[in-house]
């Protein structure tokens, strides 16, 4: 199993100063596994855990007073992390969860009580390529009844191909990781087309 490069421990502060009530868009919690354990079966173990109290002392030192914690693919589906962190945040930090394919309407409530505002999903092949669909058209439903946006994370390559069922869609949806461009690859790449070509379809 791959074992995920650990947080950076000692990091510097930017020149730059956050304004009041900057906000980390996508940050992740992991563990510590004691308290919450990784699911048996995960696509990567990370590194060193990174608990509530270790993103609060990042957040603290970055100047950043809010925070959107996105569920990470190692706990799996229980969120029991994330929501710890949201509630010991004094009402900073909001969540974005991943949810069982069996989940109920009443564990959907308590995501919402709990800080939960949208839900995940993991197109990518390292993180076991795209969910069952009708799974997939069954979940977004349901997030939209809450209330919630969705996120979607994608390697760039395969954002065309997902282009009609992203149109279509009946929520407002965030693209993690700016769809996964290769900066490398210059301005031009056909990945980046693409992303530039669905922002400018959905704006909403």
């Amino acid at each position: 199993m791959k074992i995920a490069r650990p947080p950076v421990s000692a990091p510097t502060r930017p020149v730059y100063v956050p304004p009041p009530g900057a906000c980390d868009a996508h940050c992740h919690v992991f563990g510590p596994p004691e308290r919450f354990p990784y699911a048996e079966v995960r696509p990567y173990t990370p590194g060193e855990p990174a608990p509530r109290e270790r993103l609060a002392r990042l957040h603290s030192h970055l100047g950043l007073s809010r925070a959107v914690i996105v569920q990470a693919t190692p706990h799996g589906t229980d969120n029991s992390a994330m929501l710890d962190a949201i509630a010991h945040s004094n009402g900073a930090y909001r969540g974005v969860a991943l949810l069982a394919e069996n989940i109920s309407d009443a564990e959907l409530e308590r995501l919402h009580a709990g800080g939960v505002r949208a839900a995940r999903f993991n197109f990518v092949q390292h993180l076991g390529g795209a969910p069952d669909p009708a799974y997939f058209k069954s979940a977004v439903a349901r997030a939209k009844a809450m209330g919630w946006h969705i996120e979607l994370h994608f390697d760039a390559q395969d954002l065309a191909q997902y282009r009609d069922l992203l149109n279509a869609l009946p929520v407002r949806f965030i693209i993690d990781h700016m769809g996964r461009v290769k900066a490398a690859d210059g301005p031009e790449q056909a990945p980046l087309r693409n992303l530039l070509e669905l922002l400018q379809d959905n704006e909403r």
